[in-house]
């Protein structure tokens, strides 16, 4: 009988320690942390993996002491997405969330929940009714951050990289297209290398954009936007642009126009789609190299 009643008290011990843990971890899921991988940006060096999320966008960008990540991709691969920045082994001194469409933030609770994240950045609707704008807000509410609106443009610097997120002046509409043409666009600055993250950026957005870069045409690298959708102003935009490489986020059963494949390809560049595999692009300062991972 003493047996038995120790058995018993040892079980509900372990329940007890079991639960408290689950309780710790409430919301991070599955999460196994395995060693930080090895910097991609050797020093002084800048790196963007543009993972293989299906048509999402999820883009890790590796400095030497700093990262920054620019949108979250879907909910369905939040765990996968959650460990990939966890692995780099660094706090993310700045998640810029381009808009709030779902394919860009959905792992916004694990990463909260998985890594330290310093400062976030938010595009200014002028619609604040947007129903994945308030969960985000709340995850960041929960976590004791603070976002940054972008109301107008601004800069910082990591390491070697000058960042620099645009503000748009168009009002966001409740439509198909409203909330990607008022996608916040970013530039990252490495050495003689310029990268352009153009979010889901369409209509008056496009034009709005090279109205806002200093000089469009010393793009080198393009996050396409939109996921390679085409749009009436595609080709007055990519032309401007000129960059030797362009990567696109895409899946195989959604894949890139192939008129935009065409306008990409007659300008020069080298394209690389996210459909089957993530893509690396490390940047010394004056090369890019872009490969499949």
């Amino acid at each position: 009988m003493k047996a038995r009643r120790l058995f018993r008290a040892a079980l509900l011990a372990g329940l007890a320690v079991i639960a408290l843990f689950s309780a710790s971890c409430e919301g991070i899921g599955k999460i196994i942390v395995p060693e930080p991988t090895p910097t991609y940006a050797a020093e002084g060096g800048f790196s963007v993996e543009a993972m293989s999320l299906g048509k999402a966008d999820c883009l890790i960008l590796d400095t030497k002491d700093h990262l920054a990540v620019i949108d979250l991709g879907v909910r369905e691969r939040a765990e996968e997405i959650a460990t990939a920045i966890a692995a780099r082994g660094k706090a993310v001194d700045a998640l810029i969330i381009t808009h709030y469409d779902k394919d860009h933030i959905g792992a916004a609770k694990k990463v909260l929940n998985s890594v330290t994240v310093k400062n976030v950045y938010l595009p200014e609707y002028d619609d604040e009714k947007s129903e994945n704008a308030s969960e985000v807000k709340g995850y960041l509410a929960k976590h004791q951050i603070e976002p940054i609106t972008v109301s107008e443009t601004l800069s910082f610097r990591l390491d070697e990289v000058e960042f620099t997120v645009y503000h748009t002046d168009i009002f966001f509409k409740r439509n198909d297209e409203g909330s990607n043409e008022s996608s916040l666009c970013v530039t990252a600055k490495h050495g003689e290398n310029l990268f352009l993250f153009a979010g889901d950026a369409v209509g008056r957005r496009l034009p709005e954009i090279l109205s806002q870069l200093p000089d469009p045409s010393a793009v080198d690298w393009l996050k396409v936007p939109h996921h390679g959708v085409y749009d009436d102003n595609s080709e007055s935009f990519i032309r401007a642009l000129s960059a030797r490489y362009a990567v696109i986020c895409c899946s195989n059963a959604e894949s890139a126009d192939k008129r935009v494949l065409t306008l990409l390809e007659d300008g020069g560049a080298e394209v690389f789609t996210t459909d089957l595999k993530s893509v690396l692009s490390v940047s010394d300062g004056s090369s890019i190299e872009v490969k499949y991972l």
